[in-house]
Order: C-alpha cells, then sequence, then structure tokens
C-alpha cells in the first residue's frame, strides 16, 4: 500500500523539478519561496516515509531481525545526513562561504 502511495509522489516531485530545471536560472526565486519549499518538503517526507514503510514491511516478512538492521540504520543515515546538511549550510551561508552574498536573482 505504501508504494501506491509513495511512487506517485515521487514521479509528481520529479517533474516539478524537472520543470524548474527546464524553465532556467528565472524560476529559482519561485521555488525558494518558503511556502513552496515547505510543499516540496512535505511531499519528499511523506514520499520518503511511504517507500521506507513499505522495504520495512517486506523485510519483517523475510526476516525480522533484518527489518530491526533496516530501521536502525535508516534513523543513523538521517541523523548523519541532517548533519551533514547543517554543516553544509553553516559553511555555504556563513563567514566567507559562497552563499553569504546570494540575494534574489535579477
Amino acid at each position: 500500500m505504501g508504494a501506491a502511495v509513495g511512487m506517485p509522489i515521487w514521479v509528481a516531485l520529479g517533474f516539478i523539478y524537472e520543470l524548474y530545471i527546464s524553465l532556467g536560472k528565472r524560476s529559482y526565486p519561485h521555488i525558494r519561496r518558503e511556502g513552496v519549499k515547505q510543499f516540496l518538503g512535505f511531499l519528499q517526507f511523506a514520499g520518503g516515509i511511504a517507500l521506507v514503510s513499505v522495504i520495512g514491511a517486506v523485510l519483517w516478512h523475510l526476516a525480522e531481525d533484518a527489518a530491526y538492521v533496516f530501521a536502525a540504520v535508516a534513523v543513523v543515515i538521517l541523523v548523519l545526513f541532517y548533519g551533514f546538511a547543517g554543516f553544509m549550510a553553516y559553511w555555504w551561508y556563513g563567514g566567507s562561504g559562497p552563499g553569504k552574498s546570494e540575494g534574489p536573482e535579477k
């Protein structure tokens, strides 16, 4: 059931991002709007949860221990990813990072 929800979400996200890429740099200020970022973030979260739950359910059915390992590794990877993203944002926007002078494109 999760894949029936998750896959269409990921297809829609792929279409949305491909549209922004096709439209080029003039569309970037739109994707940087807070509401758009929140909407896309919600879709990514929902699609991710749906697909991870399917993988977990299949693993639980095949080998319960594998499902526990998968869940533990998924949590560790999420923590590492968010830590990396935080450090990357700090580097990009802080100090003398390249994003410090970033502003709306004209």
